[in-house]
């Protein structure tokens, strides 16, 4: 700080007391307070005593009041940071609620794409596509086969066909399986929609085969694929799905 704005500064303060520069420094240096304006005229009589004292009381004088000053400014600066910091210790954890602001703003996941037909409905996995469903209205049938977008040979074909006797071993299908012990593993009990249902796998792991028998109804949902892929978790999607319309 230069010596022109020490004065200004202790102008400043002796105007804020009252009293003059030269009197303010004074009474600062001696450790005194400083007088009120009404003895302005004894300070201004006490300043004439003599250049070398003015000279000796200047310097010593600015430099008391601009550590008292300084250390006033210092203390408030501490005394905010800690404020400060003490606020945001206390508040919420900023990384928690931006991940919190940042989970309510970003687009929920997509619905899976679904299925409403005569006799159910289902949704299956985003990576297939809808194929144009087979119906006959009259007999009571319907089916859908879907195809894998990549072209890896993957497909869910649904079907609904007739049961009368709602055995699953009135029909070919389930008994053709069962009677292939070669080529598929025993029969897995399920249930879909707390109905008891089965599951028949390939032993090669190209095929994934769900029967379920209701109301003199059969669903059954093969999943196929000659190239490999999680047709255990196809499966599962389409089974946790099932709805019967009624």
């Amino acid at each position: 700080m230069t010596d022109d704005e020490m004065r200004k500064m202790v102008h400043h303060l002796a105007e804020l007391h009252g009293v003059t520069p030269e009197h303010f420094v004074k009474t600062v240096a001696e450790g005194k307070e400083p007088e009120d304006g009404h003895n302005r005229e004894v300070a201004e009589a006490e300043v004439e005593e003599g250049e070398g004292r003015r000279r000796r009381l200047w310097r010593p004088g600015v430099w008391v009041t601009l550590g008292v000053v300084g250390a006033v400014f210092g203390f408030c600066i501490v005394f905010l940071l800690n404020f400060v910091n003490g606020a945001v210790s206390a508040g919420p954890d900023q990384s928690k609620v931006l991940g919190e602001a940042k989970a309510s703003i970003a687009p929920s996941s997509s619905v899976l794409p679904s299925i409403k037909g005569l006799h159910i409905s289902f949704s299956y996995p985003q990576t297939f596509s809808d194929s144009r469903p087979v119906r006959d209205i009259k007999a009571g049938l319907e089916g859908y086969v879907l195809l894998q977008h990549d072209g890896s040979g993957a497909q869910i074909a649904v079907t609904v066909s007739k049961l009368p006797s709602g055995q699953l071993q009135d029909d070919s299908g389930y008994l053709w399986r069962t009677a292939v012990s070669k080529d598929y593993e025993p029969a897995s009990p399920t249930k879909v929609l707390g109905e008891p249902a089965e599951i028949m796998v390939k032993k090669d792991g190209s095929e994934h085969t769900l029967y379920w028998a209701h109301a003199g109804m059969l669903v059954t949902v093969a999943v196929t694929s000659t190239s490999g892929g999680d047709l255990a978790g196809y499966l599962r999607t389409v089974q946790d799905s099932l709805w019967w319309q009624g």
